[in-house]
């Protein structure tokens, strides 16, 4: 399965499929060092040019905060016409 999952990341990069197999493969709340999607910071690159025809390149945090992966989004909640329409379905328990 490890062989699979690099197979789809390199074939299949830059084409955003990667959240979603994360999301279906039950690993988007494991770390980022270990491939997942929690405990990490984006950053982004900021250019300056410089007085001699030159660009400076930086990156930047964007902000100070930790992304994090919430247990409760591996499944998307019953939406509301469908729990209004029959009074014997119930929302699931992470989404109360």
């Amino acid at each position: 399965m490890d062989a699979i999952k690099q197979e789809r990341k390199v074939e299949l990069a830059f084409e955003g499929l990667r959240y979603w197999d994360l999301r279906r493969w039950g690993d988007s709340s494991k770390d980022y060092s270990e491939g997942g999607l929690a405990n990490y910071q984006q950053h982004g690159l900021k250019i300056t040019k410089t007085g001699d025809d030159t660009y400076l390149y930086q990156y930047v945090t964007v902000d100070e905060k930790d992304r994090t992966f919430a247990e409760r989004l591996y499944r998307f909640p019953m939406p509301e016409s469908e729990l209004n329409s029959n009074k014997l379905v119930d929302q699931y328990p992470e989404w109360k």
